[in-house]
């Protein structure tokens, strides 16, 4: 299904650049579709690494997609679990952690502002110059609340920062274990803003960074304009690309393989992981894996 680690980074890539887009685009209109996409993503890193990812509840609303309680951790074929229990890819991934008890990390709450992007991706198609001040709102772009990460891991990220003694080392660690991490905007006028960075390290310390971002309408007048909307639509066309491939991945699946995404599809799952089951998507992500622009686009 999955040959090597590389191809799931591309599924995950390949994901966020689609929902980036997916108001635009059309491509996902409910929470249950970004839910079908996540699924994909939970099963490789099962399948190719022996990676349990959980979540609580994933959403979209008013252009911002939000990811509650989300774990990723080793998995273990839970032996002593209550398999009349488990009859779904999640419940058993769930268990299959517990079963481990090695979390690597787990956020509380994700927030990314794809609205954002849908306002970008149309502001390069129509070339109106009224829609700017839609960019200098008030509005958080990303947020990452409360992310724990293990022992080992805040370690081994402690080691790249610095070099130093075993004191310093694990100093660096004891504010890694446990962080915040913010990007945002305040409205300061008319096309002027203040982008407000804040970034907090537990109960020990807090970085907090802005800067004032502004624009004058008038600069995108005549042919410096056209140079600019010109860049930009060319910058905006991959992430097109990406959007159309992997929603006609969806669409395929949702209408081939249904039980995948029904309540209980674990019997499914395991089918498609065995290769019996959704022939039409493992076709799709392979044709996905082997296309060499996808693959300059993401890696």
């Amino acid at each position: 299904m999955v040959k090597n680690i590389a191809q799931l980074s591309l599924l995950i890539l390949l994901f966020f650049s689609n929902i980036l887009s997916s108001q635009s685009y059309g491509s996902l209109k409910s929470h249950n579709d970004i839910e079908k996409l996540l699924s994909w993503i939970q099963v490789f890193a099962y399948q190719e690494e022996d990676i349990a990812i959980t979540y609580k509840s994933a959403s979209i609303r008013n252009g911002i997609l939000e990811i509650n309680d989300l774990i990723v951790a080793s998995y273990v074929y839970p032996s002593n679990a209550d398999f009349d229990k488990i009859n779904s890819i999640n419940t058993l991934l769930t268990a299959g952690s517990y079963a481990s008890d090695e979390e690597f990390f787990k956020v509380k709450k994700i927030q990314i502002n794809i609205g954002y992007l849908d306002k970008l991706i149309n502001f390069s198609r129509s070339r109106d110059i009224d829609m700017l001040k839609e960019f200098y709102k008030s509005e958080t772009y990303v947020m990452f609340d409360e992310v724990i990460v293990s022992p080992d891991l805040a370690i081994s990220a402690a080691n790249e920062v610095t070099t130093d003694n075993a004191f310093m080392i694990n100093k660096v660690a004891s504010y890694l274990d446990t962080f915040s991490f913010e990007i945002g905007a305040k409205t300061k006028g008319k096309l002027r803003s203040n982008v407000i960075m804040n970034l907090e390290f537990g109960n020990d310390f807090s970085f907090n960074y802005s800067m004032v971002s502004s624009v004058d309408e008038n600069a995108l007048d005549g042919r410096q304009g056209n140079q600019y909307f010109n860049v930009l639509a060319d910058s905006m066309a991959p992430i097109e690309y990406i959007a159309n491939a992997l929603n006609s991945f969806l669409v395929a699946t949702t209408r081939d393989c249904g039980n995948l995404y029904s309540k209980d599809n674990l019997q499914a799952w395991t089918s498609t992981l065995d290769g019996e089951y959704c022939l039409i998507g493992l076709e799709y992500l392979d044709n996905i894996f082997s296309d060499s622009q996808l693959k300059a686009i993401c890696l």
